[in-house]
């Protein structure tokens, strides 16, 4: 009986975990790559509900800024970027070494528009993801080579083997 309310609080624990945060990261880099403003909205939904971890306050600064691709006045893609950015530079500020936070701010700072002036960073950032590309997961590895094929400033052939 002991045992058996043991498996049961560890199940509940780790099923609390995955709804506390809610998101994985393959299912976060698929609608960050995707063209659906619907996908986009969804998710920022349910990162609303957990804002409380870093990595998702990161992932939401990122999804604000990608939202701004669907909307046609300039003034409201400006606010979306802004808003966006700004979450981005927090995050990054508190953990400047996490590759993964410099990966997403090297795809929102190309493709941000030029007028706001956000892509001072990139060969910083591109350096920092070559330097810690090795010691990703996966599904981070996966993400970045998908995301070279397509870059301007970060290519496969920058990335280790």
């Amino acid at each position: 009986m002991k045992i058996g309310s043991i498996i049961l609080f560890v199940a509940m624990l780790i099923g609390y975990s995955f709804v506390e945060t809610g998101i994985r990261s393959a299912e976060f880099y698929e609608v960050l790559s995707s063209s659906s403003l619907e996908k986009v909205e969804d998710m920022l939904s349910k990162l609303n509900d957990n804002p409380s971890e870093s990595k998702m306050r990161m992932y939401k600064g990122a999804l604000i800024a990608k939202r701004a691709e669907f909307v046609k006045e300039v003034k409201q893609k400006i606010k979306y970027c802004r808003e966006g950015i700004a979450l981005i530079e927090a995050e990054i500020k508190d953990h400047p070494s996490n590759t993964e936070y410099r990966f997403i701010r090297l795809t929102i700072q190309e493709h941000a528009p030029k007028l706001l002036n956000y892509n001072n960073k990139l060969l910083e950032d591109k350096q920092k993801i070559i330097d810690g590309y090795s010691s990703l997961s996966a599904v981070l590895k996966k993400a970045i080579r998908e995301y070279a094929i397509e870059s301007k400033v970060l290519l496969v052939g920058d990335l280790p083997k």
